[in-house]
This record gives C-alpha cells, sequence and structure tokens, in this order.
C-alpha cells in the first residue's frame, strides 16, 4: 500500500519572490526563500527579464497543485479502481492506457517532488540565518541554538494545528465498520483499517515505521518530513555554521549521506526476503500482498530509504545558496537542459518498460534484477531523485524554451490561490472521498459505473474526491490553517 506525501508546507505567500530589491541576491524574510537576480547571479550570461528572478522559484506554487492532484489520483486509483475491479481488467489497464499509467505513476512521483523541495526549501532557508548571513541579520545576531527554535516554532505552528484537527476527524467522523457497502467497504480499510488504533503513531509521527499499522495511512509522509525538521538543523548546528568551511563541510557531509544513503537502499533490497517484481494481485491474493509489502518496506516507507532523497534536495538548497554556483550553471544553460532531459528519457522508459505490477501469467524477474531496480530505479532510488532535482534546476534557470515555457505556465495566479488549499487537500483528501461514498453516492452506483467504464470510472473517482475534499479543505485552512 502506498500513500500520499506531504503538500511543501511553506504557504503560498512564502514561495512569492520579491522583485522590488535589486540586488547581487535577492534578500528576504525567515521563511521565504531567496533567490539570486538575473543582474547578478548570470555574470555575464544572458540575463532574463526584470520580472523574472534567476533562479526563480514561482513555478513551485504550481508543482504543488499538479503534484497534489496527481497523489489524489492515484489513491483513487490503488484505493478503490483496483479493490473494485477484477484484476484481469486493470492490470493491462494500468500497463498500457495512458491514463492509468498516469494514475499509477503520478503519486510516488509527488512524494519524491516534495521530500525533496522540503529539504531544499529548509537548507535555502536555514543555510544563511545560522552563518548570520541573512539579510535581516541585526549586529547582535542570534545564536545558533535560537534559529533552530525559532525554525521549529514556525514549523510546528504551520504543520499541527491543522494536524490535529484532521486526525480528530479521523477519530469522530470515519463512520461504521458493519453494514458497509462493499465500495464503501473498500474506502473505509484503504487508509483507516487501523483505526483508531494507530492514532499514537500520527501523535508521534512514527507512521512510516510500519505502514501495515498505520491510522490516516496518507499522513506517513508527514511523519517522514517532521523527522527531518527535527533532524536537520541539529545536522546543521554539528556542522559549526559560524566557523570558517561551514558550506565545504556540509557538502561533504551531504554526499557521505547520499553514498550512505544509496548503500542503505541496496542493503534493504538484498536483505528482503519476499521481495519478487513485478508482483500480481495485491489486493486478493496474499503471496502477491507480501512481495508488494517486502518492495514498500525496502525501498519507499522507512526513513532510511529516503536519506539520499533528502540529502540530494539539500544539497540542491545549498547549491542554490551559492551564486558563483548559479552563475556556473547559467552559463552552461545547454549543459543543464541536455542532463535534465536525458534524466527525463531514462526514468520514462524506466516507467515504462520496469513495471512492478505484473500482466497476468507474467514471469517475475531475476531475484538480482528485483533487488537492483528497487534499490536503484523504484521510487525514491537514486535515478528518479536525480531526475526531479535535475528538472527542478531546469525550471528555476530556465535552462531552455520547453522548462522556461512550463515554469511560466506554473507561476498562473490560479495555482497559487489553489496551492494555499494544498496541505489542507493533503490532510483530509482520504476522509472526504469516504464521507462522499458513506454519505453521498447511493450504495452499488460506482461499482456499477466501473464495471461499465473502467477508465472513465476512474476519472469519476478522481472527480467524485476531488469535488468533495475542496469544501473540506477550504474549511480547515480557513478556520484552523490561517489562525496560526
Amino acid at each position: 500500500m502506498a500513500a500520499a506525501p506531504l503538500i511543501a508546507t511553506l504557504s503560498a505567500k512564502k514561495l512569492q519572490i520579491d522583485n522590488r530589491k535589486p540586488s547581487a541576491c535577492a534578500q528576504s524574510g525567515p521563511g521565504a526563500p531567496p533567490v539570486a537576480t538575473a543582474s547578478a547571479a548570470t555574470s555575464g550570461a544572458a540575463t532574463s527579464p526584470p520580472s523574472q528572478p534567476i533562479p526563480d522559484l514561482r513555478c513551485l506554487n504550481g508543482l504543488r497543485v499538479v503534484s497534489c492532484l496527481t497523489v489524489i489520483l492515484f489513491h483513487c486509483w490503488m484505493g478503490l479502481w483496483q479493490g473494485l475491479l477484477p484484476y484481469e481488467v486493470t492490470a493491462p489497464l494500468t500497463r498500457h492506457h495512458w491514463f492509468v499509467r498516469l494514475a499509477a505513476a503520478g503519486g510516488p512521483l509527488g512524494v519524491d517532488f516534495f521530500l525533496i523541495t522540503t529539504a531544499m526549501l529548509a537548507a535555502h532557508q536555514l543555510i544563511p540565518q545560522l552563518e548570520g548571513s541573512s539579510a535581516h541579520a541585526s549586529p547582535h545576531r542570534p545564536s545558533a541554538a535560537a534559529v533552530v527554535l525559532r525554525y521549529w516554532r514556525k514549523r510546528a505552528a504551520r504543520l499541527l494545528p491543522a494536524y490535529a484537527a484532521a486526525n480528530l476527524l479521523v477519530l469522530v467522523a470515519l463512520g461504521p465498520r458493519k453494514g458497509l457497502a462493499p465500495e464503501q467497504a473498500v474506502a473505509r480499510d484503504f487508509a483507516f483499517a487501523q483505526c483508531p488504533a494507530g492514532l499514537w503513531r500520527n501523535a508521534l509521527f512514527l507512521t512510516n515505521w510500519d505502514f501495515t499499522q498505520g491510522c490516516a495511512l496518507h499522513l506517513w509522509s508527514l511523519a517522514l518530513q517532521v523527522q527531518f525538521y527535527v533532524l536537520f538543523p541539529l545536522l546543521l548546528c554539528a556542522l559549526r555554521p559560524r566557523a570558517p568551511g561551514f558550506r565545504a563541510r556540509l557538502a561533504a557531509a551531504l554526499a557521505a549521506a547520499f553514498a550512505g544513503g544509496t548503500a542503505w537502499r541496496l542493503r534493504q533490497a538484498f536483505a528482503a526476503p519476499a521481495l519478487r517484481v513485478p508482483y500480481g494481485d495485491a489486493v486478493r491474493q496474499p503471496s502477491e500482498l507480501e512481495a508488494s509489502g517486502s518492495l514498500l518496506t525496502a525501498a519507499y516507507f522507512p526513513s532510511g530509504t529516503r536519506v539520499a532523497e533528502l540529502a540530494l534536495g539539500s544539497a540542491l538548497g545549498l547549491l542554490l545558496r551559492s551564486p558563483a554556483a548559479v552563475s556556473w550553471l547559467l552559463r552552461r544553460r545547454a549543459l543543464l537542459a541536455a542532463a535534465s532531459l536525458g534524466l527525463q528519457a531514462a526514468f520514462a522508459h524506466t516507467v515504462l518498460a520496469w513495471a512492478p505490477h505484473a500482466l497476468l501469467g507474467e514471469a517475475a524477474w531475476s531475484p538480482l534484477t528485483a533487488r537492483l531496480y528497487s534499490a536503484l530505479l523504484y521510487w525514491g532510488s537514486p535515478l528518479v531523485t536525480g531526475t526531479v532535482a535535475a528538472t527542478l534546476l531546469a525550471l528555476f534557470l530556465h535552462s531552455d524554451p520547453l522548462h522556461a515555457a512550463l515554469a511560466s505556465a506554473l507561476r498562473s495566479r490560479l495555482f497559487d490561490r489553489l496551492s494555499e488549499l494544498s496541505y489542507s487537500l493533503y490532510l483530509l483528501h482520504e476522509q472526504a472521498r469516504l464521507w462522499a461514498i458513506l454519505f453521498l453516492v447511493p450504495a452499488g452506483l460506482l461499482p456499477a459505473v466501473l464495471a461499465a467504464a473502467p477508465v472513465g470510472g476512474l476519472v469519476l473517482l478522481g472527480l467524485l474526491t476531488l469535488g468533495a475534499t475542496l469544501p473540506c479543505a477550504y474549511l480547515l485552512h480557513s478556520l484552523v490553517e490561517r489562525r496560526f
């Protein structure tokens, strides 16, 4: 079973870039990532218009919204569509139909985007503050401990009130366990099978440690991100941020973490006893469920499997804090574009040619191939995280016309407005879909629609979930999020 990622926790306002203060590095206060302006960062390279500072992070809001929508669709595909249709229908469609394949791949890719940007923004924000080099640093600089405590307070105020409200709703508004129609039981058991017994894991942010025991399992990535928010500032402090050579020490530590995280993924893959790829009907066959669970335990949910990814995201934040590094890349935009497009092509080939979901009668790969795939090519792997990081750089630096046009499209006002609700959408989409199926959709209608038109039924599921979640997310955002 997979679950949704945390929508990146900076608000839309904090992701807006202030273009009114031209300087060598456009500065901003705590919580808003400062970026180098085109005038200084290019250092002789072709400049962009003043309205497009380089690096241009404004596309992040659009990426958050697109990723959030793909996560919702992914959970519709995994949580209901596969559970209500026979495997001989879902397997070929998942392998061959473009929309179903998008639903199956979009959510896990969104996880990688959210985790990388979480680490990137944390490093981008904390590094100058801990060094005492931010634009608003006073002559009497706060200590590193004070900086970290302030960061933790801001993260807690941003995350915890809405998170507590969402967990309270899980506790009091899940509906009955007995007497449910088949589609209602499937919707309830997908994310809430262990409720309310598993809520203590949510309270301690340990949901990702054992995904089989989670209540509101889609909150697993928030647990992982909170773990990162707690530990990463401590790592920065341990590297003595106000002593000479801090950034070199940090770069070395991140490189070691990336190597160690990759080695850990390899160790877990080769130690997994039941790992078998591709696996079959994990909904109805215990042996296939065991194979699927072994893959997810070895390479998806545990914190150790995401160390390399978080290290790469932190390194990206460090790079964006270096005008010299940004200038070097801007003088080599063609190289950056080629690297990004090459990684995207390799990733696309992997998704198309190495699907982990088996067709009927398809033979399993050799054990060595399956283990190398899970460690090096599956979600959270060096290939996927490298592709996401290179794509983000290409978008931020407008490396070529394609990425520049995409970055421009992602900066629309509609995306800015929707991104304000993205955290609440993430917190409530599973609950809202369950409520809609329990109280709004007539029993038996959904299975009938899916049987008659499987792909159209998946589209309908996505629209139903989004339509039910938007008003709930608006209320949570207005009544809880905006007050902190």
